[in-house]
């Protein structure tokens, strides 16, 4: 008969090895020597077509809820291991999608900064399972003290739609009757753009230029630069110095 195997666990970590005394042998060995076969592979490096241009993040209900579910944009051109990066749109700027440690992080900046694990939301599979945050169906949420399983904690993509520039130092006339909900106060037009995409009732925008060069009197009243302005119905266009007319591409 074999002979017991004796083995002492390497740095606390553990990893997939067949559990016959000869093939164990060899699963240590080859560990030791950084060859393991078992290990997930380097994660592949990100192709630009593939990708989804956004995603959306929900289901997550625990503390943090608010922080985590929502629209993260892609990074384009910026990469963290290997894995394209997702920024929170609007307001929260410091939490991102990250693939860290073989799994993907809903996690802030320090954590993403120091390549380190943690966050309020984390993918259970690893490594060569994971080529798209998109793709996975499990998560684990932060409660605070430990992390759970959460069923009901998505990450899908979502398909922009896109819009075109139609006239510039242009407002719509009837702009009382198509405005829809409040103005808000947006960094650049893109911005502007994504808040109207991410309404299904929205078809049109105008965005008050912050590099205009009209006088603060000539403002019209409660618009300040970077006024976003989302509408319901069709435009009818009307010159208006410094506003810039959006429509939905159908």
């Amino acid at each position: 008969p074999d002979q017991p195997l004796s083995c002492r666990i390497l740095n606390l970590e553990a990893f997939r090895a067949p559990c016959e005394g000869e093939s164990a042998k060899q699963a240590l060995a080859q560990r030791r020597m950084g060859k393991n076969s078992l290990a997930p592979p380097a994660p592949a490096k990100s192709s630009g077509p593939g990708l989804c241009p956004m995603l959306q993040v929900s289901g997550a209900d625990g503390p943090s809820a608010a922080v985590v579910n929502g629209r993260y944009v892609l990074q384009k051109g910026e990469t963290l291991n290997g894995r394209e990066l997702y920024r929170k749109d609007g307001k929260e700027l410091d939490v991102w999608i990250a693939f860290v440690k073989g799994r993907w992080y809903v996690t802030d900046t320090t954590h993403k900064e120091k390549n380190n694990g943690g966050g309020w939301l984390y993918s259970e599979a690893y490594g060569e399972h994971t080529p798209l945050a998109s793709n996975i169906s499990r998560w684990e949420e932060w409660d605070g003290k430990a992390w759970s399983v959460k069923p009901e904690a998505k990450v899908e993509c979502v398909r922009m739609k896109t819009w075109t520039l139609r006239s510039t130092n242009a407002g719509c006339k009837n702009w009382r009757s198509i405005l829809l909900g409040e103005n808000t106060l947006t960094s650049n037009s893109g911005e502007c753009g994504r808040r109207c995409t991410a309404n299904a009732d929205c078809v049109g925008f105008n965005f008050f230029d912050q590099a205009c060069s009209v006088t603060h009197d000539a403002k019209p009243k409660g618009v300040s630069n970077g006024t976003c302005s989302l509408f319901r119905g069709r435009c009818e266009i009307e010159p208006s110095e410094c506003w810039m007319e959006y429509a939905i591409d159908e």
